[in-house]
């Protein structure tokens, strides 16, 4: 289950895997160019954070970053779009 919230005018996030009863929830953090500084962080691609949105279908979800947060990873060789979508499959 996953469910975005505010609180207080701040942006968190709750994850709770239905099977196993294991409870995340994460503060999002923006600085002034709207670029998320607190939160889930990407390991694989080093991305950085990410503001993880569900899909519609069960263990996978994803999420967007702009150009300017890719410029300087060289995991991602292709930065000619202004946005790039990462979709994610969950780990079971």
């Amino acid at each position: 289950m996953c469910i975005h919230y505010f609180t207080n005018k701040q942006q968190y996030l709750y994850l709770s895997n239905i099977r196993t009863g294991q409870v995340f929830q994460t503060k999002y953090s923006y600085s002034q160019g709207g670029i998320l500084t607190d939160g889930i962080k990407d390991d694989m691609l080093a991305t950085g954070f990410c503001d993880i949105k569900p899909l519609n279908r069960s263990g996978y979800f994803y999420f967007i970053k702009k150009r300017e947060e890719l410029n300087n990873n060289p995991n991602i060789p292709e930065k000619k779009s202004d946005y790039t979508i990462f979709l994610v499959k969950l780990k079971n």
